[in-house]
C-alpha cells in the first residue's frame, strides 16, 4: 500500500468504528472528551458577544480529561437580553438544508452540568428550529438551575417526533435569570433510545 494512503485508511477505519458504535448502542453521545458528534456548535444567537466557549476545558471534568466551559457575560445595555448556541447539522444550517434523522426514537437526553458559583440558570432545547426550506419536526426544552457541583439533568423526549432534526442541542442564557452573567460546565451529553 502507498505510504501516503495509510493515514487516510486508518482515519477512515476509526471514523467507521465511531459510527458503528453509535449505531449499535441504545445511546450515543453528542459530547464526550472534547469531541462533538452528530451536531456542531455553529448556531450562535442573540447577544453573541456575551458568550465564549471552550470544548476542551481540562479542569475538573465530570468524566475523562475535558468538559465544555461556557462563559456568559452580559454587557450593558443588553439589547436582546439573551444569548445562545445551537448545535446544528450541517454546520450553520438555519433551515436551508435537511437535518438528521439520527434522533428518531430517542426517548431522553441526559447531560451533566454545574455552575461555577451555583444558581446559574440555562434553558436547554432540542429541535424548535424553523427555516425557510426545512424545519425541525418537533421541540423539547427544559430550564435548569445549576448547583456548583456536577449533577445529572434529563430532558424527556418520549412524546416527541425527532424524525428530522437540524438543531440537536441548544443552550440559552437569559439576562433576567443571570443578570451578573455566569460560567457553566457541561459534560457527557447523551441521547438515549
Amino acid at each position: 500500500m502507498d505510504k501516503r494512503l495509510f493515514p487516510l485508511v486508518i482515519y477512515g477505519l476509526i471514523l467507521l468504528s465511531f459510527v458503528a458504535q453509535a449505531s449499535a448502542g441504545e445511546s450515543f453521545f453528542l459530547y464526550q472528551e472534547n469531541y462533538f458528534r452528530w451536531f456542531h456548535a455553529s448556531g450562535w444567537m442573540g447577544n453573541t458577544d456575551d458568550l465564549s466557549i471552550n470544548s476542551a476545558f481540562p479542569e475538573d471534568p465530570y468524566l475523562g480529561k475535558t468538559c465544555v466551559k461556557i462563559d456568559y457575560s452580559p454587557k450593558k445595555p443588553n439589547s436582546l437580553g439573551w444569548a445562545g448556541i445551537y448545535w446544528q447539522y450541517p454546520v450553520n444550517n438555519w433551515g436551508t438544508e435537511k437535518g438528521r434523522s439520527k434522533l428518531k426514537g430517542v426517548r431522553k437526553l441526559t447531560l451533566f452540568a454545574k455552575g461555577q458559583k451555583g444558581g446559574e440558570t440555562i434553558l436547554v432545547r432540542i429541535g424548535g428550529l424553523r427555516g425557510k426550506d426545512y424545519s425541525d419536526s418537533d421541540m423539547a426544552q427544559g430550564k435548569f438551575i445549576l448547583t456548583d457541583t456536577w449533577k445529572k439533568y434529563t430532558l424527556d423526549l418520549r412524546e416527541k417526533d425527532l424524525s428530522h432534526i437540524i438543531g440537536g442541542f441548544l443552550v440559552i442564557f437569559e439576562n433576567a435569570s443571570n443578570p451578573e452573567g455566569g460560567t457553566i460546565f457541561l459534560d457527557e451529553i447523551e441521547y438515549h433510545k
